[in-house]
């Protein structure tokens, strides 16, 4: 997923420094990310090629570290006649000192040194990854803090506070700290299906999970409820939670949950959220190329453990629930996802947990 960088790791601790000649730099642009290369060689501008053009007022401010490689927010000064970044007095300045201090084979090529700015949706086909997720996390970290340029209570202009990653004001002492928004991503499942949508107006060349934020004053799992039955008027039960993922589009922190459908299974649709929503088959998913999403990774992973697995079928003996597997494939322990022993005949039974899936009240 996108914040899958390993071995590499994001330090996001605040530090009050000032950037170095090697340190990356990220510029913004109405909503827009400065960046350098072609998509699948992306970099930013470093400070020593951005530095010359830096106007009084204007400041760097430190966000994160990638690994040993340090980040930092360009914050132009607000005044009516100040001159945007010269793109292409950035391209000279990467052209001469890579000439003056790289052998041959590190030379760049033509495309390679041209800056453009782009909409964040451009990093999330673009590579490294790491630098993908850097600009999408210093992205958000941007649009914090030109939010929070006004005190909300009095209209001071904030400050930024020598401790901390937070903007403080003067006046009244109101505190803002980047805003981080809980969301739930469910994949609701019954018999062997798994329900899927589209959103009025997102985008269809890939299905969606059911999806919402928390509201004051409930729980993460009370939220699964409330989303699901609000998008579909359907009830679910028997929560499983999945994962977890940070969604910078958003300022949003995702969790990823599995559960089962209680009761009928008709659908009515929320028009003003959702487009479509519909139960589909394993067979019936198409994937999409890219692992960038906590959403795909759910739906493939309900696809590929029902196919792997096979369909299991729910038998009871008492207060013992059973699984029977109906597929002739010879499954491990491991491979079942679940603590388990078995129970002993040729047909396979297994008093185990439930895994992640539903499968069927066949009985």
């Amino acid at each position: 997923m996108i914040q899958d960088i390993a071995p590499l790791h994001l330090y996001n601790e605040w530090h009050n420094v000032q950037p170095e000649k090697d340190d990356w730099v990220i510029c913004m642009q109405e909503r827009k990310i400065l960046v350098r290369g072609v998509q699948n060689a992306i970099c930013f501008p470093r400070y020593a090629e951005i530095k010359s053009q830096v106007q009084n007022g204007d400041r760097f401010v430190y966000l994160f570290a990638v690994g040993e490689e340090r980040f930092f927010l360009y914050q132009q000064h607000q005044y009516k006649d100040r001159e945007e970044l010269n793109l292409m007095h950035l391209c000279r300045s990467v052209e001469n000192q890579r000439k003056n201090s790289a052998t041959e084979q590190t030379l760049l090529s033509e495309e390679e040194i041209v800056f453009h700015y782009e909409t964040t949706r451009y990093l999330r086909g673009a590579a490294p990854q790491h630098m993908c997720y850097a600009g999408l996390v210093g992205a958000q970290l941007a649009g914090w803090y030109a939010a929070h340029r006004f005190c909300g209570g009095c209209g001071t202009r904030m400050i930024p506070d020598g401790r901390e990653r937070m903007m403080r004001c003067p006046a009244c002492g109101q505190m803002e700290y980047p805003k981080i928004c809980p969301c739930v991503i469910v994949g609701v499942m019954h018999e062997e299906k798994i329900l899927v949508s589209w959103y009025k107006n997102g985008f269809r060349d890939h299905y969606a999970l059911i999806a919402g934020f928390a509201e004051i004053g409930e729980t993460i799992e009370e939220t699964v409820a409330r989303e699901v039955y609000e998008e579909t008027h359907l009830h679910v039960k028997n929560l499983r939670y999945y994962k977890s993922q940070p969604w910078p589009y958003s300022e949003s922190l995702l969790f990823g949950f599995f559960c089962e459908l209680d009761g009928a299974d008709d659908i009515i649709i929320q028009e003003d959220e959702l487009a479509m929503a519909k139960w589909v088959t394993p067979e019936e998913i198409f994937e999409i190329s890219d692992n960038f999403a906590l959403t795909n990774e759910m739906i493939c992973k309900f696809k590929q453990d029902m196919i792997e697995y096979g369909h299991l079928c729910l038998r009871r003996d008492g207060r013992k629930v059973f699984y029977r597997i109906l597929t002739r494939r010879k499954l491990s322990k491991a491979q079942l996802s679940c603590t388990c022993r078995t129970r002993l005949r040729s047909n396979h039974f297994f008093l185990c947990e439930c895994p992640l899936y539903k499968i069927s009240d066949k009985r």
